[in-house]
C-alpha cells in the first residue's frame, strides 16, 4: 500500500509538471523544478492556476537575473545571489511588501531634534582611528539581539529604532557590569501603532521613532505583542526600557562612524535599497546602482575586511533565512546607497 501511495505521488508532481510546461511554453523544464521545489520550501499556495501560472514566470525571469548577477559577480566583490523567499515577487511588489513606498518622503525627517543629544559626541567620533581594531563585531560581546522577521509590514523603521535602542540597553550593561546579559526584546508594534508622525505599515521616520522612544520608552515585546498590522496605539502595563538620548550622527563620515560603533556599540541605518537586494544571499555586497532616496532601515552591528574590501556588518529583519543569517555584509567608505546619511544612535550616560 506504502509503495502504491508513493508511486502515486510520482505521478502526480510528473503530471504537474508536465501541465506545467504546456500550459507556460517559455519556461523551462528546470525552471518550474526549481519553482515547485521553491513553493514546497516556502508553503505557497496560490488561488488560481493564473496565479501560479504568473508566480512561474516571475520566478523563471527572477533566476536569470541571479544569473546574470553572479556571472557578473556583481559590484566586483564576492557577493553571492541566489533563490530567497522573494523570488516569485517582481521587484515592484517586493517594494510594496518590505520597503518604504516611492511617495513616501523620508528625507522629511532631517532636522528632527534629538533629545538629549550627547555634547561629547564630536570628541568620540574624532578618536584617533589608529587606535580602534581593524575589524569589530558586537555579536561576540552579546550587545545585538536576535534576528526578527518584520513580515509583509513596512515597519522597518520601528524594528531597527527597537533594535538600536535593545544594542545601547545591553551595550551599558556591558560597559557597567561586563556582561551584556539579560537579553531583551522591546516592542516594534508599540511605535507602528502610536508613534504619530509615522504611517504605521505603510513607512515611518526612523528620527521620529527615536523621538518617541527618548520620550516614550518602549515596553517589552512581551508586554506589547508584534501584530504586523496597522493597529490603533493600545495602553499596556508594564515596564518600559528608555534611552537617556539619541545621538544624531548624519553628518559624520563613514570613518567617524566606525569609531563611533566601536565605543558606543550599533547604531540604526538607513538604506536605498535597489533589486538586488532582493535576492543577496552572502558575501559583501556592492550593488551596481541604487535608488536615490532612502527606502530601507537596517542596524548596523560592526565592520571588517573581506579580501581587501572594507564592509559593514548590518543586522536585518527578514528572518534568519535572509542573506547571512539575517545579516548583511555591504561595502564601506563609498557611502554606497546613501548609506551615511540617515544614521541614529540611541545612548546611556555611563
Amino acid at each position: 500500500m506504502a509503495l502504491q501511495v508513493v508511486f502515486t505521488s510520482i505521478i502526480f508532481i510528473y503530471l504537474l509538471a508536465v501541465i506545467n510546461a504546456a500550459a507556460n511554453p517559455n519556461v523551462s523544464d528546470e525552471a518550474i523544478s526549481k519553482f515547485e521545489e521553491f513553493c514546497g520550501k516556502y508553503k505557497l499556495i496560490f488561488h488560481n492556476h493564473e496565479e501560479h501560472e504568473k508566480r512561474q514566470s516571475i520566478f523563471a525571469k527572477n533566476l536569470d537575473k541571479i544569473k546574470e548577477l553572479n556571472d557578473k559577480k556583481a559590484g566586483g566583490t564576492d557577493a553571492v545571489f541566489g533563490v530567497t523567499k522573494y523570488s516569485h515577487l517582481t521587484f515592484e511588489e517586493f517594494k510594496q511588501q518590505m520597503l518604504l513606498p516611492d511617495s513616501f518622503n523620508v528625507t522629511a525627517d532631517t532636522g528632527v531634534n534629538m533629545v538629549g543629544n550627547d555634547t561629547m559626541l564630536d570628541s568620540i567620533v574624532n578618536q584617533d582611528q589608529q587606535s580602534i581594531p581593524t575589524s569589530f563585531d558586537w555579536r561576540d560581546y552579546g550587545v545585538v539581539t536576535a534576528i526578527r522577521n518584520q513580515g509583509s509590514c513596512g515597519s522597518c523603521w520601528a524594528f531597527c529604532t527597537a533594535a538600536a535602542l535593545e544594542s545601547a540597553y545591553l551595550y551599558r550593561n556591558y560597559k557597567k557590569q561586563g556582561r551584556a546579559s539579560p537579553n531583551i526584546v522591546l516592542s516594534t508594534q508599540q511605535l507602528v501603532s502610536c508613534e504619530t508622525h509615522s504611517s504605521k505599515c505603510n513607512g515611518g521616520y526612523v528620527s521620529w521613532a527615536m523621538n518617541y522612544i527618548s520620550n516614550n520608552g518602549l515596553h517589552y515585546d512581551s508586554d506589547y505583542p508584534y501584530t504586523g498590522t496597522s493597529t490603533n496605539c493600545a495602553t499596556v502595563n508594564g515596564a518600559t526600557i528608555k534611552p537617556d538620548g539619541v545621538h544624531d550622527l548624519n553628518s559624520y563620515s563613514e570613518e567617524q562612524l566606525r569609531t563611533y560603533l566601536y565605543n558606543n556599540g550599533p547604531f540604526s541605518n538607513g538604506f536605498a535599497v535597489g533589486n538586488e537586494f532582493q535576492f543577496y544571499k552572502s558575501g559583501v555586497f556592492n550593488p551596481s546602482s541604487c535608488p536615490t532616496t532612502v527606502n530601507h532601515a537596517m542596524l548596523i552591528v560592526g565592520y571588517g575586511t573581506s579580501n581587501n574590501t572594507p564592509y559593514w556588518l548590518i543586522k536585518n529583519q527578514y528572518g534568519s533565512s535572509w542573506g547571512e543569517s539575517g545579516y548583511i555584509r555591504v561595502i564601506r567608505n563609498v557611502n554606497k546607497c546613501s548609506l551615511k546619511t540617515q544614521n541614529y544612535g540611541p545612548y546611556y550616560n555611563i
